[in-house]
């Protein structure tokens, strides 16, 4: 401690051993002048953060109390409130606690000082200190960055020059977004087109082929879109990323991400540069990559302008318990209904969304995937051509891969482990 020269002889107790003065029932510090100090030997149990408060009481608004450590160095200055209004005088002050102020400390014995500092009241003395507490502040817990997000929209279509609008619950760095297979609500063939991606959402339209007016019914599709890069989640590989095709051909090289392990691949056209209908076809899709073809219809006699194209791949495995399910059905899917049980129950449909591409190319007749059905249990889907060069839509048995994954905001596993 150390006392100036203060109240002595007037029936007020000192703390044991010392100068300093006690005052009221419960013996608070008083009397106290500008520079007085008491010290404290603390034993802090863990090195961290603590939250530190004040008891105490002054009729002179913005009195402090500065807590240093032995050596000298300041940790906070804690200032005290009036709490006797226009009054300078300690008669009707009442004690409170001040707002707590953080302060670190290490483990382990150490001192604390604390000075008394401020204008004195109408009796020369500062403040009545009661007491003063820390208390463990515990360590934030950190908010992943969200990677992706998933869901489904349903719209009717006006015509071709109609699109429509995804907005992201949080802003995407660099995503990728892919869609499909659309619901087999109408009769006329189709594919998905996306455009104008950006951090905030997307803009997408059923793009029916150039022989159709463009003029579609109710219809449901899935959507994802995820960060550019390698992500892990429900335990499983997602890698993403955004390719611009020079013409209607190019390849992707997946650098290593899946191993082993061959990938299901989803991919998109993501920009209008040619305003012809257009799927993207993939082909050869291996552990380190894909190459990708863009199909008109049947009757075009020129090939595809170039377009931007999003992708993303994920290796097979999961479970609805993970949140995530991929796998391909091998090369059986038809024209003609195939189906494939999700083992598990992913619940209702606005709980998850379900997306399909064919990972192989077997015909040459332009074609996509197309939903028959879905539950919580099972998908159900086919292949089909459209019909601008002739009517015959039999198609020989393709590869579908398939991803089913929780609907909302997708996490990194490493962001939330």
């Amino acid at each position: 401690w150390n006392d100036d020269t203060g109240l002595r002889s007037t029936g007020q107790t000192d703390r044991v051993n010392t100068d300093v003065e006690l005052v009221g029932p419960e013996q608070d510090i008083g009397f106290t002048q500008t520079g007085e100090w008491v010290e404290y030997t603390v034993n802090v149990a863990q090195a961290g953060s603590y939250d530190l408060q004040v008891n105490a009481k002054t009729p002179i608004g913005g009195n402090t109390v500065t807590v240093s450590l032995d050596g000298g160095a300041v940790l906070a200055t804690v200032a005290l409130q009036d709490s006797n209004g226009a009054a300078t005088g300690f008669e009707g002050t009442s004690f409170g606690q001040t707002q707590a102020v953080q302060v670190q400390l290490e483990a382990g014995v150490q001192t604390l000082r604390l000075t008394f500092d401020g204008t004195p009241a109408d009796n020369g003395y500062l403040m009545d200190m009661r007491s003063f507490t820390l208390a463990a502040t515990p360590d934030p817990v950190p908010v992943p960055d969200v990677i992706g997000q998933s869901g489904s929209v349903t719209f009717t279509q006006s015509g071709p020059n109609a699109w429509f609008r995804v907005d992201f619950a949080e802003t995407l760095d660099n995503p990728s977004v892919v869609m499909g297979p659309v619901s087999s609500n109408g009769g006329d063939p189709a594919t998905m087109r996306v455009r104008n991606i950006s951090g905030t959402g997307f803009e997408f339209q059923l793009d029916e082929w150039d022989y159709l007016d463009g003029d579609h019914g109710k219809e449901t599709v899935s959507w994802l879109a995820m960060e550019s890069g390698t992500h892990t989640v429900g335990g499983q590989t997602i890698k993403a990323g955004n390719a611009a095709l020079a013409g209607a051909a190019g390849s992707v090289a997946f650098g290593g991400a899946f191993g082993d392990g061959t990938p299901i691949v989803f991919s998109q056209v993501t920009s209008t540069n040619d305003a012809r209908a257009v799927t993207a076809q993939l082909q050869s899709v291996t552990t380190s990559g894909f190459s990708v073809q863009l199909d008109q219809e049947e009757r075009a006699r020129e090939a595809h302008g170039g377009e931007n194209l999003s992708w993303i791949a994920v290796s097979s495995g999961g479970s609805a318990a993970d949140g995530l399910l991929a796998g391909h059905t091998g090369v059986r899917v038809t024209n003609s209904p195939a189906s494939v049980s999700f083992g598990s129950d992913f619940g209702a449909q606005d709980d998850f969304i379900f997306l399909a591409d064919m990972q192989s190319e077997l015909d040459n007749d332009t074609a996509t995937v197309r939903l028959k059905a879905l539950s919580g249990t099972m998908a159900s889907f086919f292949i089909e051509e459209e019909k601008s060069y002739d009517r015959e839509t039999t198609h020989p048995n393709e590869d579908v891969g398939y991803l089913v994954l929780d609907s909302g905001l997708i996490y990194d596993d490493a962001l939330i482990s």
